[in-house]
């Protein structure tokens, strides 16, 4: 029942988000570190701003580079990983072999330099991107080697591709959320129908304790702190492995998420805002909601006609 004030950025001055926004600010792109936080700083101290939550996996990753530096000059705390933690759950290389040294299940993968130990079929992915817009699977070595010469990648290029084993099955992406003490606030489980460009555009909650137990153990191990989504398979043996992991809200999803009662981002607001409040473990959702999204139309005058 709070009242919020939201204000967005973006880079681009057509942006739809601008319409959901009260204040909204065409900022440099974050490739320009230091004009990028020169206007984030102006705008905090423009609009006073007391919550900022970054969205977009590589700003992200600034921000977490710079978390310290960041906190000290605005005085607003960041929950989001640490970098070290970013550096694990942001690489999928770096995933893996996270996931192996804890004897969670996972499939095979290595880096593209390492294709001849290759099985098919399998998945050829960016080692660091968002959604599934790299995501392309390979049958046999012929198609393995057109798609490395077609794509122009070259011998530098490898060691930032991922082959990883094909798993037959069901695909879910579970959404949660971590306090500053890495302690587990709850999850939901979404069973993804329908994906379009890397986002779910028809989902399904379901509920499977194992899996949450599993997200749920990995997370506090690692100390995690802030929103994420992690993605997995399960297989027609009933067995789960875990494909990903994006420390960010989900691109598609979320709206199932908050619809059924785990609103994080909301919950991140209160944390942010009070670090010390205790929120309550988030278990109990309907099993079996399902989410419907479209495209929808947004109008607004154009930036050089409102001046």
């Amino acid at each position: 029942n709070q009242s919020i004030y939201l204000v967005g950025v973006d880079v681009n001055p057509l942006s739809p988000g601008f319409s959901l926004v009260d204040k909204s600010y065409v900022i440099p792109p974050f490739n320009k570190p230091e004009l990028y936080f020169q206007k984030i700083h102006a705008i905090i101290q423009q609009e006073q701003i007391d919550v900022v939550i970054p969205i977009f996996s590589q700003e992200i990753r600034l921000f977490s580079k710079r978390k310290n530096e960041f906190e000290q000059f605005t005085g607003i705390r960041l929950c989001i990983p640490e970098f070290e933690i970013m550096e694990i759950t942001d690489d999928k290389y770096n995933f893996y072999l996270e996931l192996k040294k804890r004897n969670l299940p996972t499939p095979e993968t290595f880096v593209l330099s390492k294709r001849a130990n290759s099985k098919f079929p399998c998945v050829i992915k960016k080692r660091r991107d968002s959604g599934s817009r790299s995501f392309t699977r390979i049958d046999n070595a012929t198609e393995l080697s057109h798609f490395i010469q077609s794509s122009g990648i070259s011998v530098a290029d490898e060691e930032s591709y991922v082959i990883q084993e094909f798993v037959e099955g069901q695909e879910y992406t579970i959404d949660f959320c971590c306090d500053f003490n890495s302690r587990f606030l709850g999850a939901v489980i979404r069973e993804r129908l329908e994906v379009r460009d890397g986002k779910c555009t028809k989902g399904i909650t379901i509920k499977n304790k194992t899996i949450r137990e599993l997200l749920k153990k990995f997370l506090e191990q690692i100390g995690y702190i802030g929103p994420g989504n992690l993605q997995g398979i399960l297989d027609k043996n009933n067995k789960f492995h875990i494909i990903e992991f994006n420390p960010r809200f989900a691109a598609g999803g979320l709206p199932l998420t908050i619809h059924v009662g785990f609103n994080i981002p909301y919950i991140v607001c209160k944390l942010i805002k009070n670090s010390e409040e205790i929120i309550p473990e988030f278990i109990d959702y309907p099993d079996g909601m399902v989410m419907l999204r479209y495209f929808t139309e947004t109008f607004m005058m154009h930036p050089s006609k409102t001046s």
